[in-house]
């Protein structure tokens, strides 16, 4: 089948939705597992391939490149729990090195929250005044 659609693999519980070329999945889709595990990006010929973001059930993230169903090029891996990120290296679906170290996001728009940003001002009368106080 051709066109945009929805189909439910049974044998690997999951569902995609989204393009479909030649009966595969094709350009821009979702995938959801059962387990919590959702996919949304890019698809050739039934794999991911392209830039994608998967979101596992830890609240771990990674966003960037995709080659034939695996993580490969330099990507970003986001702690939605904690909010933090860093950026990565993949090569056929393995990790290979850190690029950056943990870095902090702000929870509502994704941005990433520069050393200024973290401290806030705050009226501490024992400090006379206002004083800094940094964000955990």
């Amino acid at each position: 089948f051709e066109g945009e659609g929805t189909y439910y693999f049974a044998d690997l519980k999951k569902t995609y939705a989204g393009e479909f070329k030649n009966a595969n999945m094709e350009g821009y889709g979702t995938e959801v597992w059962q387990d919590g595990r959702i996919f949304s990006g890019q698809f050739v010929k039934g794999r991911k391939h392209g830039e994608g973001s998967m979101t596992y059930p830890n609240q771990k993230q990674y966003r960037g490149p995709w080659v034939k169903n695996q993580k490969h090029g330099t990507g970003i891996e986001l702690n939605l729990k904690v909010n933090t990120q860093r950026v990565g290296e993949w090569r056929r679906g393995k990790w290979i090195r850190w690029i950056s170290g943990k870095q902090r996001v702000d929870p509502d728009n994704g941005q990433l929250v520069s050393a200024t940003s973290i401290l806030s001002q705050t009226n501490d009368s024992a400090m006379g005044g206002a004083g800094l106080n940094i964000k955990q």
